[in-house]
């Protein structure tokens, strides 16, 4: 996992800022979600965040190490009306998974990586 260090909130923008990444969460999966452990997901235009008030984890931070290393992290992205589905290299040997299912518009279950049940806050 990768975690986001002060200085990239400083205001400023960092490279990776201005990296145009091409995932993109359907608008019914947008906003935030927990489980009953209280983790949370955040899903905006452009990013998924797992534990957004301490920045342990995004999506497009992840994808943008690669592209500021002029490698291809092999984005991989589906969805329909009640799936959304993301793929890409976390390494060179291996690639994280995302997988949600739509169970209402106030439930989702992940069953890729944070695998669960969460609920719409």
């Amino acid at each position: 996992m990768y975690s986001c260090a002060s200085e990239d909130q400083n205001g400023t923008d960092t490279p990776k800022d201005n990296i145009k990444t091409s995932i993109k969460p359907p608008a019914w999966i947008l906003g935030n979600w927990s489980d009953s452990k209280g983790m949370i997901i955040k899903f905006t235009k452009s990013d998924i965040i797992i534990d957004p008030d301490n920045n342990a984890y995004s999506a497009k931070g992840e994808v943008s190490i690669y592209m500021l290393q002029n490698e291809d992290p092999e984005i991989v992205q589906t969805q329909t009306d009640s799936t959304y589905n993301l793929s890409f290299k976390e390494s060179a040997y291996s690639k994280r998974i995302f997988k949600f299912i739509k169970i209402s518009d106030n439930q989702i279950e992940s069953k890729g990586v944070y695998k669960g049940t969460y609920n719409k806050k």
